[in-house]
């Protein structure tokens, strides 16, 4: 029986299989190459594009993640609580700003023209004066 993996090690093209134990060829990355890597010689992975690392397990964000995120899978960062967006930059308001109010750091809104509050939810009163005479 030809043996691929034995061929690929001994470098030959001959159908020989030159090893001694077949499950040793089986196993020569071990553990396995993770997310389609291909296993290239004795625990040495190559790794698809996306992944790096030993065994190509560590994910790969060209963009860094901030904030204290972290890359857990090509290009995909996963954010802590107070943060989103694809780089982890975007801080969130919890309850979220209301009646246009826009989120500019965690848990403080920035209020529309006519609207105060911690989350823009109180109309500004407006006290107009008639003139007198």
């Amino acid at each position: 029986i030809c043996n691929i993996c034995c061929n690929m090690l001994q470098r030959v093209r001959v159908c020989v299989c030159l090893c001694v134990d077949v499950d040793e060829c089986v196993t020569m990355c071990s553990p396995p190459c993770a997310y389609g890597g291909s296993c290239m010689r004795w625990n040495v992975c190559l790794c698809r594009p996306g992944w790096t690392g030993d065994g190509c397990h560590t994910a790969v964000c060209e963009l860094p993640c901030a904030n204290g995120g972290r890359c857990v899978a090509p290009k995909t960062c996963q954010c802590p609580s107070d943060y989103s967006g694809p780089q982890c930059l975007t801080p969130l308001c919890s309850p979220p700003c209301v009646n246009g109010g826009r989120c500019v750091d965690i848990n403080t809104c920035s209020c529309s023209d006519g609207w105060t509050g911690a989350r823009c939810q109180r109309g500004e009163q407006i006290h107009t004066f008639s003139g007198l005479l």
